[in-house]
């Protein structure tokens, strides 16, 4: 039980989402070596594993007004377009988040797929903010609030994963193929990929 995260009834369809998180872990296995040589975690205390975000209709980062991004950059690249935020942690500290664009789209079996996901969801969202995350062993994002949005759905693609969010209520697992409704604005929060697969999460903003 956790004052901020809500579990939705819904079943989505599980062959679905393993297309989808096998599609995003080919895609990451194919740029790991690439992402990893423009990879730079910002000064935080402990250095974070490689993890980022890939927006599969449009990035709407931009649009976000959360306190703590306080500078957004590119990286120039040949096969994708790279952003950054840089999220301060405290007057001192700051972890940079990375957008991953691919250039390219994903197929249309993949979007199709995609699609009958989303359209189970109970609950309105924006679906052109709608993100995969990939976070590999060790991967954690520090302590921060989503001020810019209302909520975010989150829908956890890896089995038998040790999957916690931490909040000011305390941590919270979120399971395999569940859909959550995460009250980002209403808390502190952060989170650490434990589980030996790259995290895999689809996100939603709620705005």
């Amino acid at each position: 039980m956790n004052t901020y995260i809500t579990h939705l009834d819904v079943h989505f369809n599980i062959d679905d989402l393993n297309y989808i998180k096998t599609t995003i872990l080919e895609f990451h296995n194919s740029n790991r070596n690439n992402f990893l040589s423009k990879y730079n975690t910002g000064n935080t205390l402990h250095k974070p594993s490689l993890g980022y975000y890939v927006p599969l209709f449009k990035s709407t980062h931009t649009d976000r007004d959360v306190t703590s991004w306080v500078e957004f950059n590119s990286i120039p690249d040949d096969t994708v377009q790279i952003d950054t935020i840089k999220m301060n942690i405290s007057d001192n500290l700051h972890q940079n988040l990375y957008i991953i664009n691919p250039k390219s789209s994903f197929n249309n079996i993949f979007y199709d797929k995609l699609t009958r996901i989303l359209d189970s969801i109970p609950v309105d969202f924006q679906k052109e903010s709608t993100t995969a995350s990939v976070q590999e062993f060790g991967y954690s994002m520090k302590f921060h609030t989503d001020a810019g949005v209302k909520s975010r759905i989150h829908i956890n693609l890896n089995k038998d994963s040790l999957d916690y969010f931490y909040t000011s209520d305390g941590c919270y697992r979120m399971e395999y193929a569940k859909c959550y409704l995460f009250e980002a604005s209403k808390t502190r929060h952060g989170f650490m990929s434990f589980q030996t697969e790259p995290r895999v999460h689809l996100i939603m903003d709620i705005i």
